[in-house]
């Protein structure tokens, strides 16, 4: 039904689907309009119609914090005679994130791939949208808090409880090995510092997912599809919210 521009509020000569784990995009000639599929993965949970509205709420309140002109609002999807459709008033049968439209050759991971220099001054305007997300966002003082250093803790340690079962398989064992020897040697010792910036406002209601695919180089440059289902994945030291955009980077070349 979705494949026919007669569903759509905007008008549109060609629609694309574009899925991951979690969502399908519907992309037409301006907007993209994002479903949440109905899974339930433990770290998320989108298995009922309450959750997923609940939850394109909260991806829109939380990424027009960096991206306020891009997400437009959250728009039901009904049951119509010629099946699903964003117009009419027929039951509602899901909801839906309508954005505008990126262009697909300005992402970061397409830009840093197909153009011979991308300066490192391209960064700035980034490390400015960054800062002053981090700048009024939502800072979290308390020990147990999402965010917190202990629970930043136990997630690691987590990874490698979850990626035992492949190891020798999908990782190189002697590197699996390393890493959860030197994260669980580190993480003690740095602990008293985290639980440091912690207290000093350090710890705060961030993006979460700060990587190239999820950078559009326009000018300023548009940051989205922050993590919003998840406070324990959103919520951190500021210094690994930067961390891991560098380390996406690095991995680039």
């Amino acid at each position: 039904s979705l494949s026919k521009s007669a569903a759509y509020p905007v008008l549109t000569e060609s629609i694309e689907l574009v899925q991951t784990h979690v969502s399908w995009i519907f992309l037409t000639d301006t907007h993209a309009f994002k479903i949440k599929k109905p899974v339930n993965f433990g770290f998320l949970n989108f298995s009922t119609l309450d959750l997923r509205r609940f939850y394109c709420n909260e991806e829109l309140r939380l990424n027009r914090r960096l991206s306020p002109d891009i997400y437009e609002g959250v728009i039901a999807l009904h049951e119509t005679e010629d099946g699903a459709s964003f117009i009419g008033n027929g039951p509602v049968i899901d909801y839906a994130v309508m954005m505008k439209r990126l262009p697909a050759d300005r992402m970061l991971d397409q830009v840093l791939r197909t153009e011979e220099h991308v300066p490192p001054t391209s960064m700035d305007p980034i490390a400015e949208q960054v800062a002053h997300l981090h700048g009024r966002a939502t800072i979290y003082p308390a020990i147990g808090k999402p965010g917190c250093p202990t629970r930043l803790h136990h997630h690691a340690l987590e990874n490698f409880a979850e990626s035992a079962g492949l190891r020798g398989d999908l990782f190189d064992p002697d590197l699996w090995d390393t890493l959860r020897h030197i994260t669980r040697a580190d993480l003690p010792r740095i602990l008293p510092l985290l639980r440091t910036r912690l207290r000093n406002g350090r710890v705060v209601d961030g993006h979460g997912d700060l990587h190239a695919r999820n950078i559009c180089m326009t000018d300023p440059p548009t940051l989205f599809d922050c993590v919003e289902f998840s406070p324990d994945l959103r919520c951190g030291d500021t210094a690994v919210e930067n961390a891991f955009l560098a380390m996406d980077l690095r991995y680039r070349g």
